[in-house]
């Protein structure tokens, strides 16, 4: 069953006068951490972390900074008028990265 919720009535001056002070709900905080699967970057644990774990992030940097560098390189091209460079650095970024990571993924599975 509904239950009927009662009808609140506000005074017009009230109102308008911005006297009426309604209750706001905030939501509670949070008061556990969260932790992440990734282990956590520390100076020490950074100068001291485990091959697999140095050439994961190498991985993550050098595909993050290729991303950078060509969208970068398209778009100076593009903005200078050189509209078939800029077409081909698209073109030659859509087939690296699949290709790339497809291999990625299939060097993962037969190296298990």
């Amino acid at each position: 069953m509904r239950r009927k919720e009662k009808i609140e009535v506000l005074d017009f001056r009230g109102f308008m006068a911005g006297d009426i002070r309604r209750k706001e709900t905030r939501p509670k905080k949070l008061t556990t951490p969260i932790y992440g699967f990734m282990p956590s970057i520390t100076l020490s644990g950074f100068m001291h972390m485990s091959p697999e774990i140095a050439g994961l992030y190498a991985v993550v940097i050098g595909v993050g900074a290729f991303a950078l560098l060509s969208h970068l390189a398209e778009t100076t091209a593009a903005a200078h008028g050189y509209e078939a460079l800029a077409s081909f650095i698209e073109t030659a970024t859509h087939l690296i990265f699949p290709i790339a990571a497809y291999s990625f993924i299939g060097w993962f599975l037969f190296s298990l």
